[in-house]
C-alpha cells in the first residue's frame, strides 16, 4: 500500500505506525512478536495531523484486535472536537494463518500472492490520488 500512495507521484508524504499493545509489560523481551521494535506506536493525535489514513489491520478470528478498538474508542476526542471532519479513511486486512476468519473480511486466501500485492499498490495509489485532488480543491 506504502508503495502505490508513494508510486501516485504526488509527493504523499507516507508514515508507518503501529497500534499501542493493550499489555503493561515494558520489558523489550517480553514484546509479543507481532510488534516492531521499529515501527513508532500511533497517538491519536497523529489523525488530525494527516489528509488521510489507512490502517492495516490483522483478523483475528473474523475480528479486529481489541488493541485497535482500544486506539479507535481513543479517538473520540478527536470526533468531538470535530478534528476528523474532511479526513479520508481506508482499512485493508491480513490474516497469519488459513482460517482466521478470513471468510468474513473477504480475503479467503493463503500467503500473499503477486496478485494481492498489486491489489494493495493500486489502493495505495488511488487513496493518494483521491485525498491529493480533495486537498488541492480545498486550497484553492
Amino acid at each position: 500500500v506504502k508503495k502505490g500512495v508513494e508510486s501516485a507521484g504526488y509527493g504523499s508524504k507516507v508514515e508507518i505506525y503501529q497500534v499501542p499493545e493493550t499489555f503493561q509489560e515494558k520489558d523489550p523481551e517480553q514484546m509479543p512478536e507481532h510488534q516492531k521494535p521499529n515501527i513508532p506506536f500511533i497517538v491519536t493525535e497523529k489523525l488530525a495531523e494527516a489528509d488521510g489514513f489507512l490502517f492495516g489491520i490483522p483478523a483475528r478470528f473474523g475480528q479486529f484486535p481489541t488493541q485497535f478498538k482500544k486506539f479507535l474508542d481513543s479517538s473520540s476526542q478527536l470526533l468531538g472536537k470535530k478534528s476528523l471532519n474532511n479526513k479520508f479513511g481506508g482499512i485493508f486486512f491480513s490474516m497469519d494463518t488459513q482460517p482466521s476468519g478470513q471468510a468474513s473480511t473477504i480475503t479467503n486466501n493463503g500467503a500473499i500472492s503477486k496478485k494481492e500485492k498489486e491489489v494493495a499498490q493500486f489502493q495505495g495509489k488511488k487513496f493518494a490520488e483521491l485525498v491529493t485532488a480533495y486537498v488541492k480543491g480545498r486550497q484553492e
